[in-house]
């Protein structure tokens, strides 16, 4: 990636956390993450060959994996680390082998952590939860007084202008 698209990417995970904190759920996959993204996240659902092998807050995602045995090394990026631990490497035999096992005891993990947790689901009903209030703000190009969005070409237009103002 040229520097501009990997500014323009990291400007667009930014303006996603803000609309994920006005209550919009924002569901998206990425194809070589910057290490500083991490932390705009707030929930992660990690699958690897359609089975999940970690769901739930970005927060504690890396101590779920320590207490299994699996430590990013020192200045490596989480994202990076996460996808290594969840990949099977193909490059040979005995790395597929490793790597399938590998896997295999994680997604193992999480559906017994995932049984787990849904008894005490039963055990202890969760609280109510209310949906937070969203604001309309007159900053926000996007929002109209109507509350409909606008057509397809306005909302070209604004996104254009926007990453025009923010290559320059």
């Amino acid at each position: 990636l040229a520097p501009a698209d990997s500014f323009t990417a990291y400007q667009l995970l930014e303006t996603l956390d803000r609309l994920a904190k006005r209550g919009r759920t924002i569901i998206l996959s990425l194809h070589q993450p910057r290490s500083d993204a991490f932390a705009l996240f707030s929930r992660i659902l990690l699958m690897s060959h359609g089975s999940v092998v970690y769901s739930g807050a970005t927060t504690s995602c890396l101590s779920y994996f320590a207490l299994l045995g699996f430590r990013p090394q020192d200045q490596t990026n989480p994202l990076d680390f996460l996808i290594d631990v969840s990949s099977v490497d193909t490059r040979d035999e005995d790395n597929e082998r490793e790597s399938r096992e590998r896997v295999a005891r994680l997604v193992q993990c999480w559906k017994e952590k995932e049984g787990i947790d849904a008894e005490k689901a039963k055990t202890y009903p969760s609280p109510t939860i209310s949906s937070p209030p969203t604001t309309n703000s007159p900053t926000d190009a996007l929002s109209t007084t109507s509350g409909t969005r606008p057509n397809a070409l306005r909302q070209t237009l604004i996104l254009t202008s926007r990453a025009f103002v923010n290559m320059h």
